[in-house]
């Protein structure tokens, strides 16, 4: 005769199934052994404690979660705080739009070249014949810092230009194509 109080592993198994609570007869007895509830005997489970340990079990497992939730918040948190940080560079003015700043470089950038070929072609390769390593060192690095003065001129002036002005200078950078190296308006090198 069964006992009332006692469940076998099965039934057990097929009465949780079917308010949705996937276990089988070996996860029961890996439950048990962990004493959430007592083991069975001749696979008969003690009905109410059984169900006591399960129901534990499973609001701890509700209450842990898997961290994917606190993982999510923590990834929205971050994107709501490098939004906010962008946010407030544009209210500050940090960033430049590339329609502003793409016609700026892209001068800065032919008149970088043209002086650099102005320099290596026409002014330091005569100056260079029948030098030493030494006087052709000593040119070079005065080619570069000249180059590069340049170079530092055409973006500090853009940069420290005032927001109005800003778009005066790329508007006029836009209407005359010629580097600003060979402008009549700019100082030679």
């Amino acid at each position: 005769m069964a006992d009332p109080q006692r469940i076998h592993a099965k039934k057990l198994v097929e009465l949780l199934g079917k308010h949705r609570v996937q276990l089988t007869p070996r996860r029961l007895g890996q439950l048990a052994d962990k004493g959430l509830f007592p083991k069975p005997v001749l696979e008969e489970y003690e009905f109410l404690a059984t169900l006591l340990g399960l129901i534990e079990h499973y609001q701890g497992l509700y209450s842990q979660g898997d961290g994917s939730e606190k993982k999510e918040k923590l990834k929205l948190a971050k994107v709501k705080r490098q939004t906010g940080e962008e946010q407030l560079a544009i209210l500050r003015e940090r960033y430049v739009p590339k329609e502003d700043i793409g016609p700026a470089l892209r001068n800065i950038s032919l008149n970088q070249r043209a002086v650099l070929q102005r320099k290596l072609e026409s002014e330091l390769a005569p100056k260079l014949a029948g030098l030493t390593t030494l006087e052709i060192s000593a040119h070079m690095a005065t080619a570069v810092d000249e180059i590069c003065a340049v170079f530092h001129d055409g973006v500090s002036g853009w940069m420290e230009a005032p927001a109005a002005d800003k778009n005066a200078i790329v508007s006029a950078k836009e209407s005359d194509p010629t580097p600003i190296g060979f402008r009549s308006d700019s100082p030679s090198l």
